[in-house]
């Protein structure tokens, strides 16, 4: 299964003044009272093929196809999450040497400005509601991923997840749009990954999945209602489809599967879509021309080809 979004390496420490990686947090939840009316949709950042196939950088393209920008040029970019107002864009790079970075830049690729430093591992970053915080995940004891949440006002990293006696990994945090859960994926070295949510004082542990498949890339609806997630049969190459379940659990309905890889949802801020990865199988007719980010109803219908590329990847939809 093709997973861009992926760090390579072991993970150890935040290099934040002040941060600390062990305790587990509790601290008030950051909510917003509920989501507001729907949001306009703006522009969607990916993650692209840069001056090679070696390298990755962050681009975005508009909502119905055209007008590609490029936001960075290091090569070494994944994981853009836009701030909930759309002024921000939060990405991940890999840094030979200096372990991985969280950066900030405008919706332009402006103002570009290092968030945190020193991390072994850190990925996909995610806002809460207000803008004031984001989770991501990290290394941590056991050899294990937890979650982290970094507030920017202060400055601080704490720690959200916990392995405990049989050493849980936690990965792919999504903070819902009310504030007061984030979902996951939770999974250890004899089980596969399933989908959680957690309350953001690290109390209320919730199962949403329990299946011989592995769940991955959960995103939010913007109401909060659902989960859009790619459910990946023993992480086989085009052995992944998305599916969508409601935020509290109970059935999951699949949205897309085109014969191959479908992966990486992200929904449109008004909610009437959802953009994902897609592609067909490598060497069949047309292969190359169907690949790439395409965007759907969340019932599956109407599925459009928004930009074609193999690599493009790890979708994120502005809200305006």
């Amino acid at each position: 299964m093709r997973r861009i979004r992926t760090t390579t390496g072991l993970l150890v420490a935040a290099c934040v003044a002040g941060a600390a990686l062990t305790a587990p947090v509790r601290a008030a939840s950051d909510s917003a009272a509920a989501p507001a009316g729907p949001a306009a949709n703006g522009r969607i950042a990916y993650v692209d093929v840069g001056d090679n196939t070696s390298s990755f950088d962050v681009f975005t393209v508009r909502p119905r196809g055209g007008g590609v920008r490029r936001l960075t040029a290091a090569g070494d970019a994944f994981s853009p999450a836009w701030s909930p107002d759309g002024r921000r864009i939060v990405f991940e790079r890999n840094r030979l040497g200096a372990g991985t970075q969280f950066w900030l830049m405008g919706p332009r690729g402006h103002h570009k400005r290092l968030l945190l430093s020193g991390l072994q591992g850190g990925r996909f970053p995610s806002w809460s509601p207000t803008g004031s915080s984001i989770v991501f995940a990290a290394d941590a004891a056991r050899e294990t991923r937890q979650l982290f949440v970094y507030r920017l006002r202060t400055g601080t990293v704490s720690r959200l997840t916990s392995p405990g006696r049989r050493h849980w990994s936690a990965d792919q945090p999504a903070w819902s749009p009310r504030g007061d859960r984030i979902a996951f994926i939770r999974y250890n070295r004899r089980s596969r990954p399933d989908l959680f949510t957690i309350r953001t004082d690290g109390s209320g542990l919730h199962r949403l999945t329990r299946s011989a498949f592995s769940e991955f890339d959960p995103a939010w609806s913007p109401d909060g209602s659902r989960i859009a997630y790619t459910r990946s049969w023993q992480e086989q190459p085009c052995r992944s489809d998305v599916f969508v379940i409601a935020a509290s659990g109970g059935t999951s309905r699949r949205v897309l599967d085109r014969g191959c890889d479908d992966s990486e949802p992200s929904w449109a801020p008004n909610g009437a879509r959802i953009v994902l990865y897609s592609n067909q199988k490598a060497g069949t007719p047309g292969w190359r021309r169907h690949s790439g980010l395409w965007t759907v109803r969340p019932d599956g219908t109407d599925a459009r080809l928004l930009l074609q590329g193999i690599f493009a990847g790890a979708p994120d939809w502005q809200a305006r």
